[in-house]
Formats: C-alpha cells, structure tokens, sequence
C-alpha cells in the first residue's frame, strides 16, 4: 500500500473518532440539561407544596389549636366560633366522631386545626374568643379540652344572658371555666381584665391578648371567612359541608377527599 493511501486511512480514521467524540459530547450534554430541566420542574413542584403548606400554617403561638402532626399529607381547618350554636354542633360531632375515626381510620393522614372566627354581630364573640387564647397562651395542651368546656356553656354566653354584664364581669365568669381544665384563675385574669379607675390611664389599649386576637382574625379576613362553621380541606373551603352531618355523611365526604377524584364543591 502506497505512504499517501496509508496517510489517507490515517485522516479518515481520525476524522471519525473526532466525529464520535463530538456526537457523545452532544448526547450528554443533551441528557445534563434534561435532568437540569427535570430538577427545575421538581424544585417549581416543591415550591407549590410549600406555598400550599405555608397556607395551612399555623403561627408557633397558637400551635395548641393543632391536633395531628403538622407533617400530615392533610389539613382539616374549621373557623368556629364559641358562641355560634352551628359551630358548637360541628364541633362536637368533630371532636367525638370525626376526628376519632380519622385516628383510627388514617392515622397520621390528617392534621385538624381549630381556627378562631370572631363574628361581631355577637358582640361577645371577642371576649370568649380571647379566653379561648388564654388558654392557648398559658396551657396550648389544655385548649381542645377547654373548647370543648365552652361550647357546652355556650348559651350562658348568648346576648339575652350577657347584655347586662361588663366586659370585666364575661372575664370573670369565664375564668371558673379555666379553672375547671386546670388553668390558674389568676393568670388567666391578668391576661384579660381591662383596668379601670380614675387613676387609669385611657388609652384604649385592650388587653395582653390583643395582638393574638388580632392575628386569628386576620388569618380569617386573608382566606375570605365571613361565617362559622366554614371548613377547609388543604386550604381549599367546601361550601357543601354541613353542621348537620352525621358520621356516615363525614365518611363519604373523607372518602372523597382522599381519593383522586376528590374535589371541593365551590
């Protein structure tokens, strides 16, 4: 064989390796920027799920409201309010049926927040709703037993039985009912008497639990809550759920929220 065909082959030969280099080159740079791709769309994915979270969170100071793991896949939230005769049924089926079966049932599946609604056309709506954070601020393992206590002397709490009495006085009164859970009677007064006197000053400055109130409401005014009971699933209110519900009705709505098809009525 002739130097230039051998000088020919040798070209050829390194051409085509050159060539295949380029085509391997290629190939992973394909197969680096699919994966950089993927990993972005998993990293918008978790975003998502943050965002969504962060719209079930509940503020360190209120984790007492909370009973479940905050981890759950799930995030049942009710806005009840103490003196609502609706949210006081709810509340009972909840707390003796619904969430027991969901223990029971699918533990760890669903985390159950208790979400304060202050409604002002009770106007001791607040003062009960500020006990409930009272409670809340000196023993957050006492609340749900404490809410309960309340809801079952709800009608002490109604227009007609207080109209007559001072702020100071539904204080005071409320207090026997912490004390009944455990709390101490005095702490829990010191977080709620307003005080008064002519050696006061007027300042208008409520209570030690008003930036709490105030938190809870907001988090009702953000969402667009206006009435009690008004329940959430993953953050999304259901307008189809009824105080009226017996255990039977709670199932088939659960069934459907766990499953693929599940989807709040709007």
């Amino acid at each position: 064989m002739r130097p230039s065909t051998l000088l020919q082959l040798f070209l050829l030969a390194v051409l085509l390796l050159a060539s295949g280099t380029t085509a391997e080159k290629e190939i992973d740079c394909g197969i680096r920027m699919s994966c950089q791709n993927e990993e972005r769309t998993k990293s918008k994915t978790q975003q998502n799920t943050n965002t969504n979270k962060s719209n079930m969170a509940l503020a360190a100071r209120l984790s007492g409201h909370r009973r479940g793991a905050a981890t759950a896949p799930h995030t049942l939230e009710v806005f009840l309010d103490y003196v609502c005769p609706f949210s006081a049924k709810i509340y009972k089926k909840l707390n003796d049926e619904v969430l027991p079966f969901l223990d029971k049932e699918h533990p760890g599946k669903v985390s159950f927040i208790f979400r304060q609604q202050v409604q002002p056309w009770h106007p001791i709506s607040t003062e009960v709703n500020e006990a409930g954070l009272a409670i809340e601020r000196l023993a957050p393992n006492k609340f749900f037993e404490f809410s309960t206590l309340l809801f079952e002397h709800q009608k002490d709490y109604f227009d007609e039985n207080v109209a007559d009495k001072s702020r100071n006085d539904t204080y005071r009164s409320l207090s026997a009912l912490a004390e009944k859970v455990g709390v101490d009677r005095q702490q829990f007064l010191d977080l709620l008497i307003i005080p008064t006197g002519p050696n006061v000053e007027v300042k208008n400055g409520g209570n030690k639990l008003q930036n709490d109130l105030k938190l809870v409401i907001r988090a009702g005014r953000q969402n667009g809550i206006h009435v009690s009971p008004t329940v959430l699933w993953d953050g999304i209110a259901d307008t189809s759920v009824s105080s009226g519900w017996d255990l039977a009705q709670w199932k088939e709505w659960l069934d459907g929220r766990f499953s693929a098809t599940g989807r709040p009525s709007l």
